[in-house]
């Protein structure tokens, strides 16, 4: 009995290994060539987007905030060029009364 559970737990163990091996980093750039957080904070600006958060993730930058139509965006972006290597953008819209009556009806129809 006491061998199934220790064969168990290798099992288990080295399952939980792989999983952690499979998780491979965006951004393979030595910290000794990352750009300061100011200076991300300055290109997004530029881009017309507010910060809501910098950080890091994966080995990337994350900056995560909204432009000036108020869509949600979450960007990855390289250290050292500062490119944007992956960008996620939750679309925000507003309606205005009447769209919203409009709507309102179709429901209760």
């Amino acid at each position: 009995m006491k061998k199934r559970n220790l064969l168990a737990m290798i099992a288990l163990g080295s399952g939980v290994a792989t999983g952690a091996q499979a998780a491979v980093d965006l951004c393979f750039v030595p910290i000794s060539e990352w750009q300061p957080r100011y200076a991300v904070k300055e290109m997004v600006e530029r881009q017309g987007w507010k910060v809501r958060r910098i950080k890091v993730d994966d080995g990337c930058y994350e900056f995560i905030g909204w432009d000036e139509e108020g869509n949600e965006i979450e960007a990855e972006i390289d250290p050292a060029s500062l490119a944007i290597i992956r960008i996620k953008i939750e679309a925000f819209h507003v309606l205005d009364a009447k769209q919203h009556d409009n709507k309102k009806k179709n429901e209760d129809n």
